[in-house]
């Protein structure tokens, strides 16, 4: 008689199916919920592990346990207070969920080989919906969360990095763990869903996810060169097939941009990398704390990153996993990456070399996610999955004699922690659908997301821009409570100085030209290299008669944006009204070339 999966299995299985939810009915339809079930699972699955006797690696226990306490003590001075403890709306990547991608690796080392079946289910769904997303974008058969703009699929990630990244987890298991279920209707489904994932990996054109999923080819040959030798044919058509693609689409030449080192992809991945070492000499102890890079990186981006890149976007990971986290938790907290790096890697060769196919189906998929994570960063709703998966492979390579029993007294943490992440997650899930219901017209939706999560500076946010027209008084207080919540954010900062000029526009009043100067001086303080808070500094001075610092604003910022030719208009303006028609003539030329090269 077949032995019954665990509960652990089926929680576990969940998660991975989680990883794939979506709201329709949210404001950020990809985000509380996969947040919610994702974390919420690897807790619940922890608490049932425990409670059966859960046997875990003795090192890595202890090595995650370390980590931990390590992310606690420099989430105290973290330039994020709130923040680093629960991760920004956006990311979602704090301390609670750091702790949940080690429930979930700790939760997976429960499962035996009759659970691993149920689990890989799990998988073989998710790469159906992942399958079907992407289906229904490229044929623009359903709108709405599936309509990622250009020809990249984002499928139910809504961004092909993240699509990319999660699919380098799910095929290689899905290809691997298919001869090993229980039917062969279940077989099959999970066959043809790793084929046709291949195809939307290719589709996602993430270059990152393209490096790591050959990397788990490569390093898995031993495991399937086998099968190689006999399906030589159906491995030469699926090599040609995919060679076409590259030619016929626009894969490929973003692939050979990949490379480029003087102005494309290369250099931009570089030029991000360098931003990121500069934010860890400038902490090298403690780091940022989580989610705290993109508070730090105003301080530390150059004017050379400037003027190439701009600043349109608010940056917040240095897409490399390794710089992440040393950014976020200091020198110390690299080590730990680096060490739990090299010891699953070591434990994936240990898979590969025992020639069991559905474990190095594993080991792929773990080598795979951790190389393309080095051209992405640590994911919160991809990377509780992407731990269920190690847990499974140290269990299943791991000496008898390295394995302890996880201590009886946590289960109750862990039930806590599960209850208080699904309540903080239902209560974010119901505060995104009221912000999508929310507008001009309804602003008491707004103000029903701010109830449900006073402490998320998203509805703050979208509460404060609705009430702009309506009542700017009730929008600046938004974004003054957001402020107190997240002190450094640079979004947040931006839009209250922008609020407190068209404050003082409306009014009129002095006092408010006044304030809204100092706002904009503050930033140019903390945010010294940003074009768009130079120009708007320079419009401020001016309305206070400041000409002086106005012209030396709206020169940086012609310095910081070289395409914009808004400050040279602003300065010929100036110069004419100083009767400084040499200089402003010039100004106006160099703002006529910009306009026409934007034509």
């Amino acid at each position: 008689m077949p032995k019954r999966p665990a509960p652990a299995a089926w929680v576990l299985s969940a998660l991975i199916v989680g990883t794939v939810a979506v709201d329709p009915f949210g404001f950020a339809p990809f985000g509380p919920i996969k947040w919610l079930l994702v974390t919420a699972c690897a807790f619940g699955a922890l608490w049932l592990g425990i409670a059966a006797k859960l046997q875990v690696h003795r090192s890595s226990l202890w090595g995650w346990i370390t980590f931990l306490i390590w992310g606690a003590v420099v989430s105290l001075p973290a330039l994020d207070p709130v923040h680093t403890w629960i991760g920004t709306p956006d990311r979602r990547l704090g301390l609670v969920t750091v702790g949940g991608f080690a429930a979930a690796y700790w939760a997976a080392q429960s499962l035996r080989q009759h659970d691993v079946g149920l689990f890989s289910r799990g998988f073989a769904v998710a790469l159906w919906v992942s399958v079907v997303a992407a289906a229904l974008e490229a044929a623009v058969l359903v709108r709405g969360p599936f309509d990622f703009p250009g020809p990249r699929i984002g499928g139910p990630f809504g961004t092909p990095a993240y699509l990319g990244a999660a699919l380098v987890l799910f095929i290689p298991i899905g290809i691997a763990t298919a001869p090993t279920l229980p039917t062969r209707a279940w077989q099959m489904a999970a066959r043809i869903a790793s084929g046709a994932g291949g195809i939307v990996l290719l589709a996602t054109q993430t270059r990152g996810a393209l490096v790591g999923a050959v990397a788990a080819a490569a390093f898995t040959f031993p495991a399937w060169s086998r099968w190689a030798r006999v399906n030589r044919l159906a491995l030469l058509a699926a090599g040609g097939t995919t060679l076409l693609i590259l030619t016929v689409t626009s894969i490929g030449p973003r692939l050979v941009d990949a490379a480029n080192f003087d102005d494309g992809a290369a250099a931009g991945r570089l030029a991000e990398w360098t931003a990121g070492l500069d934010a860890i000499a400038s902490s090298p102890l403690v780091g940022t704390g989580f989610e705290g890079y993109r508070v730090a990186f105003p301080t530390v981006v150059s004017v050379e990153y400037v003027q190439s890149y701009g600043r349109t976007f608010a940056t917040d990971r240095a897409h490399n996993g390794l710089i992440d986290v040393t950014i976020w938790t200091g020198l110390i907290g690299g080590i730990f990456y680096l060490v739990a790096f090299g010891f699953l890697f070591r434990r994936a060769w240990q898979a590969v070399r025992r020639g069991n196919v559905w474990l190095a189906g594993f080991a792929g998929a773990v080598v795979g996610y951790l190389i393309q994570q080095q051209f992405l960063f640590p994911v919160a709703e991809i990377d509780g999955a992407f731990w269920a998966a190690a847990g499974v492979l140290v269990a299943h390579t791991q000496p008898t004699s390295a394995s302890r029993q996880f201590p009886l007294s946590t289960r109750f943490v862990a039930l806590l922690m599960a209850a208080a992440v699904a309540t903080f997650g239902v209560t974010d899930v119901l505060a995104d659908h009221d912000a999508k219901q929310g507008s001009i017209e309804d602003l008491a939706r707004f103000e029903s997301a701010v109830r449900l999560r006073p402490d998320s500076i998203r509805y703050r946010l979208l509460a404060a821009n609705a009430n702009v027209d309506a009542d700017i008084g009730r929008a600046l207080d938004h974004l003054v409570r957001a402020r107190t919540i997240s002190p450094g954010d640079p979004i947040l900062a931006i839009r209250e100085a922008e609020l407190l000029s068209d404050r003082a526009t409306a009014t009129g009043r002095q006092f408010d030209a006044e304030d809204a100067v100092r706002a904009w001086r503050d930033l140019a303080i903390s945010d010294p290299n940003h074009p768009t808070v130079q120009l708007a500094l320079g419009v401020a001075e001016v309305t206070v008669g400041n000409e002086p610092e106005a012209e030396a604003a709206w020169k940086k910022a012609e310095l910081l944006a070289p395409d914009s030719p808004e400050p040279a208009h602003n300065l010929a303006i100036l110069f004419r009204s100083q009767g400084r028609d040499e200089e402003a003539a010039a100004a106006e030329a160099r703002a006529k070339a910009l306009e026409e090269n934007r034509i």
